[in-house]
């Protein structure tokens, strides 16, 4: 009789335990859904009081053209940018094709002086942002500048200035190095002569991310439109 009512008691302490087990896991659930629905009620919040974005202006520089309307036009055509390479010799190389930027003129923008100052990367930078500011009809002098920048996103920079500077380190010594060197060669400077040239004061930097560096260029800078900043 003894041992039959220990066995009752300890069955009924195992359907106890399980019963409250399967209790917390009831309020757990209960929990996690309330915790959820605050979540989303929290996000519709921050939706409705964030900015809305868009584009409103483009411009660009490629091998296709020059403008967002001719580089559209050549693609509906068909063409192709790649052809046999014309800025350097390339005879030794395995390839020698390459989509190469032709007919671009910078005068329009910066001195004979200046254009040997700024690597192609920045003057590209800065001719293609000024055609996406006239094509949007911004007049920056109309607006904050504390309030406006440049997230431009380059996965190296001027490369062509980090090669010269080292054959002149190497051959001819560190006093034929060019000053301009860094100015020219570092990746941030795209988007800092971009505010330069404007007169923008606020957010400069660059984003470096190998071929997904323009995503999230555009994404960085769509996030800081909706935040406010």
């Amino acid at each position: 009789r003894l041992s039959s009512l220990v066995y009752i008691y300890a069955s009924e302490s195992v359907l106890l335990h399980k019963y409250f087990l399967n209790n917390i896991f009831l309020l757990q659930i209960v929990f996690f859904f309330r915790l959820l629905r605050k979540c989303y009620n929290f996000f519709c919040y921050i939706c409705r009081t964030m900015e809305n974005v868009v584009i409103t202006g483009m411009g660009c520089v490629s091998s296709l053209g020059n403008t967002p309307e001719l580089l559209w036009q050549n693609l509906l055509q068909g063409k192709s940018g790649i052809a046999t390479i014309q800025r350097f010799d390339a005879s030794a190389y395995t390839s020698r094709i390459a989509s190469e930027i032709r007919e671009f003129d910078a005068t329009g923008i910066y001195s004979t002086r200046d254009q040997s100052r700024f690597s192609r990367c920045i003057q590209y930078a800065v001719y293609s942002s000024l055609q996406a500011l006239r094509q949007a009809g911004i007049a920056p002098e109309n607006e904050n500048p504390e309030r406006c920048g440049a997230i431009i996103g380059s996965s190296i920079g001027g490369l062509l200035h980090c090669y010269e500077a080292a054959v002149a380190l190497c051959t001819r010594g560190p006093s034929r190095v060019s000053p301009f060197y860094i100015p020219m060669a570092i990746v941030n400077m795209p988007a800092g002569e971009v505010c330069n040239k404007i007169g923008w004061m606020g957010p400069s930097y660059t984003v470096t991310s190998a071929c997904a560096t323009s995503n999230h260029s555009i994404a960085n800078a769509y996030d800081m439109i909706r935040l406010g900043r």
